[in-house]
């Protein structure tokens, strides 16, 4: 088999990419780079913010279900006003709304767990007849009367 040296020449037009097919093709994949890179920052900052969110609304479920707990295993529920050392029972002629509740979890009155909202510091806390610190349930509370008695149809007691 003898090759002649025509058959080795190239071609009049070479089967490669002009300059500016391959600026064309660069700006295309620039621009889709471009478009992943922000829908990825932009997802980090959605869930940055849901994370924050997150946290906030299981802070605020841990301690909803810790008063109603209290609440449950409670014989006597009292609502009023009042803070650390002091408790004032609402009427029960009148709509039983306030900043704090005291439950007791035996008939004996003595014994209690006080949960009310401190006004200086917007923290919802709770003290004991046993004595110590006052503990922190809850922060950032913004309603002025956190506790209500409502029947089984929502309607205050």
């Amino acid at each position: 088999m003898k090759i002649s040296p025509t058959s080795l020449s190239m071609p009049d037009q070479s089967r490669g990419f002009t300059l500016a097919e391959i600026m064309i093709v660069m700006a295309i994949f620039s621009l889709l780079t471009l478009s992943l890179l922000s829908c990825q920052l932009f997802g980090l900052r959605v869930h940055r913010l849901s994370e924050t969110k997150l946290a906030a609304t299981a802070d605020g479920r841990k301690a909803l279900n810790l008063i109603r707990e209290r609440i449950r295993q409670g014989k006597i529920l009292r609502i009023g006003n009042g803070d650390a050392s002091s408790f004032t029972n609402i009427p029960d002629d009148s709509p039983q709304i306030g900043n704090a509740v005291q439950i007791y979890p035996t008939t004996n009155l003595a014994v209690f767990n006080r949960y009310y909202l401190d006004t200086s510091d917007h923290r919802l806390k709770g003290v004991s007849s046993a004595g110590g610190p006052p503990e922190v349930i809850a922060s950032c509370i913004t309603n002025q009367f956190v506790f209500r008695a409502e029947d089984f149809r929502g309607n205050v007691l």
